[in-house]
């Protein structure tokens, strides 16, 4: 569903770009059934800075 393909990375928005890592980012981890606190524990930053991503 979120793959990652070969999409031309370098034409997207800085926010385009943003959005599609964050929604891809959000995907596994609901997958993975991983609450924010821990994936940011897993990453080793605080979780508020994971929130603001």
């Amino acid at each position: 569903m979120m793959e990652m393909t070969n999409n031309n990375w370098y034409a997207m928005s800085d926010a385009a770009l943003l959005k599609a890592m964050c929604s891809f980012i959000k995907h596994h981890r609901l997958e993975q059934n991983k609450t924010q606190a821990l994936l940011a524990e897993e990453a080793g930053i605080n979780t508020i800075a994971f929130v603001k991503i």
